[in-house]
């Protein structure tokens, strides 16, 4: 197996006029290599190894990305399925850190995931799935678990549940920036960094019910709860470069709780007055979706969306509180009714 590519997105292409545009002034380009076993073995009914390497540049000639790949995908005769990837991602520039300030490097890291489903075919499916990174020169360490679990009780019905935990560490999470001629070193602006220890729990539930072949319900939920604690503030200390000047203790604005002033890395601005970006995050999504086919071809269709979510300045993780503070939290319901008729010639 083998695949190539090259693309690019001009710097002057703008398309939110139109639409949602997430990059602009990029040529990438990758090539993947691989093998595939078709022939079934005493252990696979099939398997798969890629190796891959991408390399993304801007306009001016700059290496904003590069990571190289090992991947394997294992179908094992017993019908379970297992995935996997290993990513080494060498030094870059990211264009994206400072928010439209200078650029920054992007220190070298490993990233990997795996991914194991049962037999798709059983009563009772289980699921795992795993992922982590280790940045060592940013000291940047996250990992994610979530295990699934899917009920069928009959070939009409099923449930299943996926609960899923995470958690990052990043020293250098952007916070605001700041006018200061005095800062040359940084082109007049003052960038402002901090380390973020960031947890989320969060989990999906769905029911699919088939009552008769013209009659069916959906129902879906999704409960959130994620916490970032800011610690350690600091400044960029020079462009294409990840040193930064430790900067003072913040403290509460006088004037505003919700606000957090503190002295910069280098004499310059008095203070430095930004929103406090700890943050506490409760939230429930769901909807439900009755389908009612009352004559072949024409459609009813029942649905329920609600959301509802609470927010506070609290960097803590607490599930209990959370939880409380999301059966409180106002509910914002939608009832909509979608109709269908069938004319036949």
């Amino acid at each position: 197996m083998f695949n190539a590519a090259v693309g690019a997105i001009d710097p002057g292409f703008e398309q939110n006029d139109l639409g949602f545009q997430i990059w602009a002034d990029v040529v990438n380009a990758h090539v993947v290599g691989g093998y595939r076993w078709t022939r079934p073995s005493r252990l696979f009914q099939s398997a798969r190894l890629n190796v891959a390497t991408y390399r993304t540049w801007n306009f001016g000639g700059d290496l904003t990305g590069a990571g190289y790949f090992l991947l394997g995908v294992f179908d094992f005769r017993n019908f379970s399925h297992w995935e996997w990837y290993v990513e080494y991602d060498p030094r870059s520039l990211n264009p994206r850190r400072t928010r439209g300030g200078p650029l920054t490097v992007n220190p070298p890291g490993v990233d990997w995931d795996m991914t194991f489903t049962s037999d798709g075919r059983r009563k009772w499916i289980f699921g795992i799935g795993l992922h982590g990174d280790h940045y060592a020169q940013r000291r940047q360490q996250s990992w994610t678990v979530g295990p699934t679990l899917e009920w069928h009780p009959s070939s009409r019905a099923s449930f299943q549940i996926g609960p899923k935990l995470e958690r990052l560490k990043t020293t250098a999470q952007y916070v605001d920036t700041f006018d200061d001629p005095a800062a040359v070193q940084t082109f007049g602006h003052r960038y402002l960094f901090a380390e973020l220890l960031e947890t989320q729990l969060s989990a999906s539930l769905r029911l699919n019910w088939i009552f008769t072949p013209r009659l069916s319900l959906e129902v879906y939920a999704q409960p959130l709860l994620s916490s970032g604690a800011y610690r350690n503030y600091k400044e960029l200390a020079r462009p294409r470069s990840y040193d930064f000047l430790p900067a003072g203790q913040p403290s509460v604005a006088p004037e505003d709780a919700d606000r957090l002033v503190m002295a910069p890395a280098t004499p310059g601005v008095a203070q430095l007055e930004f929103d406090n970006p700890n943050f506490s995050l409760a939230s429930l999504r769901g909807n439900a979706v009755l389908r009612w086919e009352y004559r072949p071809g024409s459609t009813v269709f029942f649905v329920w969306t609600q959301n509802r979510s609470d927010t506070a300045i609290d960097g803590s993780f607490r599930v209990g509180d959370g939880l409380k503070r999301l059966v409180g939290a106002p509910g914002n319901n939608v009832f909509l009714v979608k109709f269908s008729y069938w004319w036949r010639p």
